[in-house]
This record gives structure tokens, sequence and C-alpha cells, in this order.
């Protein structure tokens, strides 16, 4: 009783979308680790209709340098880099693509059509995404950039990061999510 009660008072973590990813793979395997995180910044921009909208309005692609905090130039390359996952209307307003990206309920018949194709669903939180990337720490830019590779390799049963049943150490994470790992003792020192 006492934990039900507990569980109905917890403060609620706020805004989501939900996140499709491998269950065995990587995901944005297509994009740089910068570009990830600034994919999964992005998506705490989606609206219920996949559209990206920011103080009631819809974002455009120059919108984008300001938003992401990052030079024009830079914010070109990254659109054709990402353009998989990125889209524009014919009215330029930028969307998420449906297929990783969810926000609102998902159904049984799109969660049981996700585990046939061995996928999975997480939710991502707006707050803690924006807290990450707007971050001046240098510690939380790179825990965002890791966290697409934290998520494939997240096994939820035994609480441990692993690839292909077996255990990762925080140097095949660091690999595995595309990072050098000639450092990987001090990032991991850094983070936790």
């Amino acid at each position: 009783m006492r934990r039900i009660q507990s569980e109905r008072s917890a403060p609620a973590y706020g805004d989501f979308c939900w996140v499709c990813y491998p269950e065995s793979g990587v995901l944005f395997n297509e994009v740089s680790s910068a570009d990830a995180a600034r994919l999964l910044y992005l998506a705490s921009y989606m609206g219920y209709d996949g559209y990206l909208q920011k103080d009631g309005r819809y974002i455009i692609p120059s919108d984008l340098p300001g938003l992401l905090r990052i030079q024009p130039r830079e914010s070109r390359n990254f659109r054709a880099s990402a353009s998989c996952y990125l889209g524009s209307d014919e009215e330029n307003r930028l969307f998420l693509q449906g297929g990783v990206f969810h926000r609102g309920a998902l159904t049984p018949t799109s969660v049981a059509a996700a585990g046939a194709n061995g996928m999975k669903y997480t939710r991502l939180y707006h707050s803690s995404i924006r807290y990450l990337y707007q971050s001046k720490r240098k510690e939380d830019r790179f825990l965002l950039r890791l966290l697409p590779a934290i998520l494939v390799s997240l096994d939820a049963q035994q609480n441990k990061l692993c690839k292909n049943n077996q255990s990762l150490s925080w140097r095949q994470l660091c690999i595995t999510a595309g990072r050098d790992a000639t450092h990987a003792s001090r990032d991991k020192t850094a983070l936790l």
C-alpha cells in the first residue's frame, strides 16, 4: 500500500517523446555522435504532429543555427547528414521522421510490430535532453553523445551494459559510440 501511494505522489518527469531503437546494432549509425546528439535535442521540440515547434511556432531551417548553437554552414552539413531522420515540407517546416521518433500514445499494434522487427521503444524526457545539450559542462554534452550507444547496449533485465549478451566495459562502450577510447578511463571518471 505504501509503495502505491509513493508512486502516485512521485513528481512527474515532464514531457517526453518515444524513441524506437534496435535491440542489437547501433542507433543513428548513419550520422556522427555530434549529429545524433543534435537529433535527440531536436526531438525535445517535436509536437504531436511530428513537426518541430518552439514557443508555439514551427521551426524552419534558418532557425537551426540559433537553436543548436552552431554556425550556418555546420547547420547545412547537419541537415544533409541527418536527412534520413530530419525532413521539411513544402512550407519549409522541419519534422522528424516517424520511424524513429514518436510523440503521443503508442498503440499495442505499433509496439508489437516494433518487437517483431527487433526494435524497442524508450522515453526521452525533454527536460533532461535539453539540460544535457545546453549545459556548459563538457561532460554533460559527452554523455548526450553516448546516449544512443547506451540505449542499445542497456539490458534492462540485468541492469547492465552489454552487447551480444557480453558485459561491456567503459572502453568498449566508448568504441561502440564512435568515441576515441584512448582516454576512456578519464571520461568515465569525469562522468561518474
